[in-house]
């Protein structure tokens, strides 16, 4: 448990407000490490270099010159996502690290969906990091930790080979999303990462299928599949293990 024990009401408005200022933190990285910038350092403006507030409501342009910026805000985003994980696990080392899970889970959909990237700087540590949680405080052993990532890496590489082998000179998946399911396999461990990616994978064909009849994509259009599959593990997270 941690310490002290707070009130179920007060643990709830705690972690949100907890969820809303790693929000704010997570704005800041998903708009430097893109740009090659340190995450350190203050974000600027790319057209006249003003800072960019903290805190700022919906606004996408610059203050100073009106140059549209790229600064994205999933502040409440993440704020929703960690009050249902306190009403699900409570008080527990458990929230501390579906809470971890959780953050890195937005800033890899937000990044993907604005970039159409998924960055090693993050899914690496992310791996090697579950892969210690998941065992130790995550509810999972490490064989069903290992066997996570191992179920999650064969489907994703054998999508991988079927994809180049389908649209030769085209990457339908791309490697990035075999690091993310990876990475999704030690967060969840097995069964779940089944669950996630097939949850994920549902999410992404609607929102694809959903494009294509609106005719906002053509069908060799490409279209990010890290967000959905960053959903469907955060689901799973609600998941048995």
């Amino acid at each position: 448990m941690l310490a002290p024990a707070l009130p179920a009401g007060v643990l709830l408005v705690v972690w949100t407000a907890v969820g809303w200022a790693v929000g704010l933190a997570l704005n800041h990285v998903a708009y430097q490490i893109p740009s090659d910038l340190s995450p350190i350092s203050a974000p600027r403006c790319p057209a006249c270099h003003a800072r960019i507030p903290i805190l700022r409501l919906v606004q996408r342009r610059c203050e100073r010159c009106g140059a549209p910026l790229e600064y994205d805000r999933i502040e409440w985003i993440t704020a929703v996502c960690f009050l249902l994980l306190g009403v699900h696990v409570g008080q527990t080392a458990l929230l501390l690290v579906y809470s971890f899970y959780t953050a890195v889970l937005v800033l890899t959909a937000i990044m993907d969906m604005r970039h159409r990237y998924i960055y090693s700087l993050v899914s690496y540590p992310s791996i090697a990091a579950a892969m210690v949680l998941s065992p130790t405080v995550g509810g999972l052993d490490i064989a069903t930790t290992g066997a996570g990532v191992a179920t999650a890496l064969a489907i994703f590489v054998a999508f991988y080979v079927g994809g180049r082998l389908a649209y030769p000179g085209r990457e339908p998946v791309g490697k990035g999303d075999i690091e993310l399911a990876a990475m999704i396999g030690a967060m969840t461990g097995f069964p779940r990462v089944v669950s996630a990616l097939f949850l994920g994978s549902f999410v992404n064909g609607f929102v694809i299928a959903l494009l294509l009849l609106t005719g906002r994509r053509r069908r060799m259009d490409f279209v990010p599949y890290g967000p959905g599959l960053c959903l469907g593990a955060y689901a799973a997270l609600f998941m048995s293990p």
